[in-house]
């Protein structure tokens, strides 16, 4: 009598793995081939493709003449660099939405009803996010393995920046799947999710940087690359480093997708807590928090509905997550000016303009939300048959937007004030960075708006905004590296060509003014650089201001279609 008990004790972990896999692959082949068949996949793959295949032609074009062992360490490099890129800035929108996209649309709370374990589901998710990826990873292999054709490149080296990229992704998914398990929005979601996944592993590297070389002098190299290499970027250049034969013998390619998969499994575990909580909640009846009375928001229904999950006005995780990275990020630079005693102006400027790139994701993601989800929940039917006016509420969804960045505008405000006396920084700079920050916000808020009105859910805003801003900042690199090699000219061509893209504008503006004011004077190539630079800032305005009057045109059209 006992053998049967005790086989049945036995099988146990290997039924609860049956249940978990079948739970699985019900949520996973619907969530996998739903995406996959939509139109965005298809351009996301061919985006994958080309990019890479375009940097791979320069290149080639550019070591015409070079020996074979040259073009093949050059070919690899490139795509070494191109790829983990796109994925680093594809994986987070493409994971982000895979369960706040089911709590916005109210799905998930069918999806916890029915016999599915909170496991199975977070798993699902994970994986056929990670699928997605991996088809776009995979599908830039063949051009990447043109560097294996010329030679220069063992196999090994090419399989260690195939594992980077891989690392990347598994890194991304499980940024994004994390912050979906506790946001209430795709929007904040993604938000977070590029929070963790841009901006933590730099943190990392300042922070281990400054904490060996501060307490720990005596500490061999070895020791402290061990620890560094635990950040992607890392591990990215030491692959690249590696590539060319430059620095360390050894790439962190297998090494990141180690840490990566580590990090994934302690993701998978935090999201099942989460929704299993959350699965408990809703079944004994208490899903939604009872909130008391609150005053509205500068007395505007459409502001306050606006600012609504930012620092403003009841505040969620990814905006405190936001808060917090801004605020390390300005501890790391003040430690690092104040251990090197010096008064320049390049670290306060850096500050300033992480705040305003941390400031930008934001902007993005809640104007990509601010009308698709209302479409998505059905408020914006009620929103549209109100007396207000088309250009109040795109208005109100615009102010409602930049004043969710003010707390961080004024962080970096803080900091430049505060440099004023100390260090070479100065006014002129100051203002500059205010200027082309407020002008750089605005067109995003214009940009999320208009793909917010046309679009179904507030996955799709997000994710179509994010790859017109970041896809349009890759192109116009990609554009500006042909023009390099083909064309050719100086430093000063160089930097007119950058200062044409908006991302790359608000870095470049109050560096070029800050270097002018604190070197006390001026040339004619500066003057010429800061011509353009205020010459696009003007043009990005006017075309924010655009965006924002066709975003209330087409709004009033939904009007009129209700």
């Amino acid at each position: 009598m006992a053998l049967p008990g005790l086989l049945r004790i036995l099988l146990v972990p290997f039924l609860w793995a049956w249940d978990v896999a079948a739970g699985m692959r019900a949520v996973m082949e619907r969530d996998f081939l739903v995406f996959t068949s939509q139109g965005r996949f298809l351009a996301i793959r061919t985006a994958a493709v080309v990019i890479p295949a375009i940097v791979v032609a320069a290149v080639l074009m550019n070591k015409a003449g070079a020996t074979p062992d040259s073009i093949g360490k050059s070919v690899l490099l490139g795509a070494t660099v191109t790829v983990p890129a796109l994925v680093l800035l594809l994986a987070p929108a493409l994971s982000a939405g895979a369960i706040a996209g089911e709590r916005s649309t109210d799905t998930l709370d069918i999806v916890l009803a029915a016999p599915v374990r909170p496991l199975s589901f977070v798993l699902a998710k994970f994986f056929s996010r990670l699928l997605v990826v991996l088809v776009l990873v995979f599908a830039s292999l063949p051009i990447s393995s043109i560097a294996l054709v010329y030679g220069g490149v063992s196999v090994g080296l090419f399989l260690e920046a195939t594992a980077l990229a891989l690392g990347f992704a598994v890194f991304g998914v499980a940024a994004g799947i994390l912050t979906s398990a506790y946001s209430r929005t795709v929007g904040g979601a993604v938000l977070g999710a590029y929070a963790l996944v841009l901006l933590l592993p730099a943190l990392w590297l300042a922070g281990v940087a400054l904490v060996f070389s501060t307490f720990f002098d005596a500490v061999p190299g070895d020791v402290a690359l061990s620890w560094l290499a635990l950040s992607p970027y890392f591990a990215w250049v030491q692959t690249a480093g590696s590539i060319m034969g430059i620095g360390t013998a050894t790439s962190g390619g297998w090494l990141q997708l180690a840490v990566a998969a580590i990090g994934a499994v302690i993701v998978l575990i935090v999201a099942t807590a989460r929704i299993s909580r959350e699965s408990a909640t809703r079944a004994r009846g208490g899903g939604k928090r009872r909130r008391g009375k609150h005053t509205m928001f500068l007395d505007n229904p459409v502001i306050d509905q606006a600012v609504r999950g930012s620092l403003l006005r009841r505040p969620r995780m990814p905006a405190w997550l936001v808060l917090a990275v801004a605020l390390i990020v300005e501890a790391l630079i003040l430690w690092a000016a104040f251990e090197d005693g010096a008064d320049d102006w390049e670290l306060h400027v850096i500050a300033l303009c992480v705040i305003t790139t941390i400031a930008s994701f934001q902007v993005l993601a809640s104007a990509a939300g601010a009308v698709a989800s209302e479409r998505k929940s059905g408020s914006l039917d009620l929103l549209l048959a109100t007396p207000f006016r088309y250009g109040d509420v795109t208005f109100g969804k615009l102010c409602g937007v930049l004043l969710g960045v003010v707390p961080l505008m004024a962080i970096g405000v803080i900091h430049g004030v505060v440099a004023l006396p100390a260090t070479e920084f100065t006014v002129q700079a100051l203002c500059a960075w205010l200027a082309v920050s407020g002008v750089v916000l605005t067109l995003f808020a214009g940009i999320g708006m208009r793909v917010s009105i046309g679009a179904a859910t507030p996955g799709r805003a997000v994710l179509k905004t994010f790859a017109i801003v970041f896809g349009g900042t890759v192109l116009h690199l990609v554009g500006l590296f042909l023009v390099a090699i083909i064309v050719g000219g100086g430093d000063d061509e160089i930097f007119l060509y950058i200062t044409a893209s908006p991302a790359l504008l608000m870095w470049m503006a109050p560096m070029f003014v800050a270097d002018m004011a604190a070197d006390a004077g001026s040339n004619s190539s500066n003057e010429t650089v800061l011509a353009a630079s205020a010459l696009w800032t003007v043009i990005w305005g006017i075309v924010g201001g655009h965006l924002m009057a066709r975003a209330g045109r087409a709004l009033d059209r939904s009007r009129d279609d209700a």
